[in-house]
């Protein structure tokens, strides 16, 4: 059964059966869970904020979480990350962080995963001989990720406690000042902040370390503790993230970000430590006519509709990315398979070419055909391998640069969709050949195979 009949038979079989009563047990959380004692549910902050929970009132999340279009919390761009259901849908927990793929939308370099720039809001692997560690910034002071423009121009790991303060904002990560001798050093020391660890710990009049954060003396309620129950504080200030501020603090785009690197509202704390308007971008299911549209981690792609209306171009999920909606996260006729939506074998449905393994789609018929290039029993583009006999058709084995791993890809001059089908630092000409194309002299690359001709790839570049 196709997957828009099988979701037209589930709405008419739901729209048909009563909902059974809540079970009986512990208190319901607002967000679905359950909690061995009673919570207020008056209270609209309660059982909210955290990763997977509801978003509390105003669709304010914990450090690092934003509100999805789904009501929840999930972890965006640059969330530390240990799985990747943790992660906002379209993005991948990679290298401990969450981060967007090939061909996914982006806003800053940081938004991607390691080895990829952020070009034309969209993540891609770098064509110029530039971008990786020792090399020159890329146009716009841009290095891949994971790395940083330093203040000599050239890219280098900066912005971290203790190491040079970078380029660009931000000049160093979060939680810590760019000072005076231009080095990175601990946010620490001011009410709500934490305690220094060197030098006086706390340097506010009446503030004292209190729990690793410096707070005034009186507890609860107080300036930089923790709020009373209800997320009050006393008479004067104002509960944010669970921590009692001054009122006008954290409330105002520019101003700096409260404790736990919070705002108000629906202001976001920025990577340069203010509180800022979320970026404007499309969330999942929206209308769009490109990826740049996108918020991180999306794509613009033919989509399936709920009630069956296909040939619409909405921001969804690519081959591959964290699926945690089901299939109608994923974009086309992509499935989601173990978290992540997977693209159709021969004879699936297919509304485009990324639906299908093979990357070719009968748009007519709307169903995968087999390539002739493609074997039985191999392992399809994509999937990890260990050696080049295991790959399928004219697919080898080789490491990608946007992951270091050992994955079954395209070489120079084989057909692709996005840059993610090609090996090493290949890119896809995704205007005219659809080919993966060679690295000219002077380019960078991570294998012989990255190069033209009889060129070798030697420290990292073509010659």
């Amino acid at each position: 059964m196709s997957r828009a009949r099988a979701l037209v038979a589930l709405i008419l079989l739901l729209g048909a059966c009563a909902q059974p009563p809540p079970p009986a047990g512990p208190s319901k959380r607002k967000d679905g869970g359950t909690d061995p004692g009673a919570v207020d549910l008056a209270d609209p902050n309660a059982g909210c904020g955290g990763a997977a929970e509801s978003c509390c009132a105003g669709q304010v999340c914990d450090t690092g979480l934003r509100c999805s279009s789904k009501g929840a919390c999930c972890g965006s761009s640059g969330f530390a990350c240990n799985a990747g259901p943790e992660c906002c849908a379209g993005l991948g927990c990679t290298g401990g962080k969450c981060c967007a793929g090939i061909s996914s939308a982006c806003q800053t370099p940081s938004d991607c995963c390691a080895g990829l720039l952020c070009t034309n809001n969209v993540c891609d692997k770098p064509t110029g001989n530039c971008g990786d560690v020792g090399q020159m910034c890329c146009t716009g002071a841009q290095c891949t990720s994971g790395n940083r423009c330093a203040e000599d121009g050239t890219c280098k790991a900066c912005g971290a406690n203790g190491q040079a303060c970078c380029a660009a904002s931000p000049k160093c990560d979060a939680g810590l000042l760019c000072g005076a001798t231009n080095v990175c050093a601990p946010d620490c020391g001011t009410a709500g902040k934490p305690c220094c660890t060197t030098g006086t710990q706390c340097t506010g009049a009446g503030l004292s370390c209190m729990a690793g954060t410096c707070a005034a003396a009186g507890g609860a309620g107080t300036l930089g503790n923790a709020c009373l129950p209800g997320n009050t504080c006393n008479t004067g200030l104002t509960c944010v993230a669970n921590k009692c501020q001054m009122p006008g603090s954290c409330n105002t785009p520019g101003a700096p970000c409260c404790a736990g690197q919070m705002c108000q509202g629906t202001l976001q704390c920025a990577e340069n430590g203010t509180c800022q308007s979320p970026p404007t971008c499309t969330d999942l299911e929206g209308d769009c006519s490109a990826s740049s549209q996108c918020c991180p981690g999306f794509q613009c792609l033919l989509t399936v509709e709920p009630v069956g209306v296909d040939n619409k171009k909405t921001c969804c999920v690519g081959e591959g990315a964290s699926c945690p909606n089901g299939d109608l996260d994923c974009c086309g006729y992509l499935l989601c398979d173990s978290g992540k939506c997977a693209c159709q074998n021969g004879g699936g449905d297919c509304l485009q070419n990324s639906d299908c393994c093979s990357r070719m789609c009968d748009t007519t018929a709307g169903s995968c055909l087999d390539n002739p290039n493609m074997c039985t029993g191999g392992l399809a583009l994509g999937s990890s391998c260990t050696d080049g006999d295991m790959c399928c058709g004219a697919a080898t084995c080789e490491p990608l640069a946007s992951t270091g791993d050992l994955t079954c890809c395209y070489g120079p001059g084989e057909p692709c969709t996005t840059s993610k089908d090609c090996c090493g630092k290949t890119i896809c000409d995704t205007t005219s050949t659809h080919k993966c194309l060679c690295r000219q002299s002077g380019q960078t690359c991570l294998i012989d195979l990255d190069c033209c001709d009889a060129l070798t790839c030697n420290d990292g570049t073509c010659g």
